[in-house]
């Protein structure tokens, strides 16, 4: 950010973090570090947030070419806290001689044999806190596909804020937030907000 302050910008120029083009500005930026709080993002994540894009904007407002630029402020996620209290370890639920491998993380993967797979189904569904779906049963608004190979014949997806593991013994919730819950789910939702010549006033 302070790289792309320190450039002053001009049209048509290119520099380390900055890509002028036509009066815009592409500028990719690390993520910064939210600390979480037991339900949702702390009140000192959003000042975090606000302090930064303010200092950004109070400094990039001195650019001779401020009125050309075309802002954009996003994610590419949400993110939802995660608890000890709230966890899952699906091995000790399944017959673990019918599962061929896992793909760990949210949503999770189970491939297991085809014989199994009625049945597995129906224990996920019963514990529980998640939602479980043959792969090519998977509801459209997910935009999964049917590879053989690529996806596990099994997907689930911990309700927001759980976390699923597949493991022969309990493992500690390390992580304390992230994402790929339900897409409905408001916390996986993200901010857009735009600014600049090129977006309509008011829309």
């Amino acid at each position: 950010m302070n790289a792309v302050i320190k450039e002053n910008p001009i049209p048509d120029r290119s520099s380390s973090g900055l890509v002028v083009n036509n009066g815009s500005i592409a500028f990719v930026t690390s993520s910064i570090p939210f600390p979480w709080s037991s339900t949702s993002i702390s009140n000192v994540s959003s000042q975090v947030v606000h302090s930064v894009l303010r200092y950004f904007f109070r400094e990039i407002r001195r650019s001779p070419v401020f009125e050309r630029i075309n802002f954009i402020v996003t994610a590419d996620h949400g993110m939802a806290a995660l608890s000890p209290e709230r966890y899952i370890n699906l091995m000790p639920l399944l017959d673990t001689t019918q599962v061929i491998r896992t793909v760990p993380g949210t949503p999770c993967g189970l491939e297991v044999k085809e014989e199994y797979a009625d049945t597995a189904l129906r224990i996920l569904r019963r514990t529980g806190h998640m939602k479980a779906w043959r792969r090519e049963q998977m509801p459209r608004r997910f935009h999964y596909g049917t590879h053989p190979t690529r996806l596990t014949n099994i997907i689930v997806i911990p309700e927001t804020g759980w976390t699923l593991d597949y493991a022969a013994e309990a493992r500690p919730v390390r992580k304390r937030g992230t994402h790929g819950f339900d897409n409905r789910d408001r916390d996986m939702h993200m901010v857009f907000y735009a600014s600049g010549p090129a977006f309509r006033k008011g829309y």
